[in-house]
């Protein structure tokens, strides 16, 4: 969709108590600024606890602009919540193809630089059966 403004970067987060994960669902165009934001808001949630799984929904987020050096940015930041994300999984479920490079691109800066073990999928069925595995 084309527009002459950006749309705040937003996101809800929900506690999937059933299957004790925390799905977060996040819309509109990207930054680096709100990632670090939602990432905080996460980790200050009361059901939050270190090494709890994650699912990011990113399938409504618009990346343009975004490259490889903010993706090593959002990596870097990443690792700053290391301690109080702890050693569970967390998933991210991408839109396009190139949404899903950009994912992968994310899942290798940050592989074996946190204890997070981190998925990229394009199948929430998917996703959710690694989560659970």
């Amino acid at each position: 969709m084309q527009h002459g403004y950006e749309l705040k970067y937003t996101w809800t987060i929900e506690f999937i108590e059933s299957q004790n994960y925390i799905k977060v669902i996040a819309e509109n165009d990207f930054s680096v600024e709100g990632h670090m934001e939602m990432l905080a808001d996460v980790v200050a949630r009361e059901f939050w606890k270190p090494g709890m799984n994650l699912l990011f929904d990113d399938r409504k987020v618009e990346f343009k602009g975004v490259n490889i050096e903010s993706v090593r940015k959002v990596s870097h930041d990443f690792r700053t919540f290391e301690n109080e994300l702890g050693n569970g999984r967390t998933a991210l479920l991408m839109d396009t193809l190139s949404d899903y490079a950009r994912g992968r691109q994310f899942e290798l800066l940050t592989d074996d630089k946190v204890s997070t073990d981190i998925k990229i999928f394009r199948d929430e069925e998917e996703a959710l059966s690694w989560l659970a595995s």
